[in-house]
């Protein structure tokens, strides 16, 4: 039960004080991120699963408004193009899962955990 007391009122003034300096919007981005924080001290393998999500969702966006800016799209176009950073972070998941989400790819190495 104490190992839990220190993180839970770490998180606690920490969504008050975002409450109290940013409103409600501070509240519900301090609570995203109070849970992928969780989430990633909790075991490295659901940390790796954060990080290559964030990797993938980061290189689709990137395609995406690529591809946007060179095609100009509009309409059905573009709403196609919203869809890629979700496909490149299943990708980027379904990559990772090879290795168990313990080895991260950096610079072209595989550096395990």
């Amino acid at each position: 039960m104490s190992r839990w007391l220190l993180p839970a009122v770490s998180i606690g003034l920490f969504l008050a004080f975002s409450y109290l300096a940013w409103g409600v919007t501070g509240l519900i981005s301090a609570a995203m991120l109070s849970a992928i924080i969780l989430l990633s001290a909790s075991s490295p393998r659901r940390a790796g699963m954060i990080f290559y999500f964030f990797i993938g969702f980061l290189a689709g966006f990137v395609v995406a408004i690529i591809i946007g800016v060179k095609t100009n799209a509009t309409g059905w176009e573009s709403a196609v193009l919203v869809s890629l950073p979700f496909i490149g972070a299943l990708i980027a998941l379904l990559y990772g899962r090879r290795g168990n989400y313990m080895s991260w790819p950096i610079f072209g190495f595989r550096y395990n955990l």
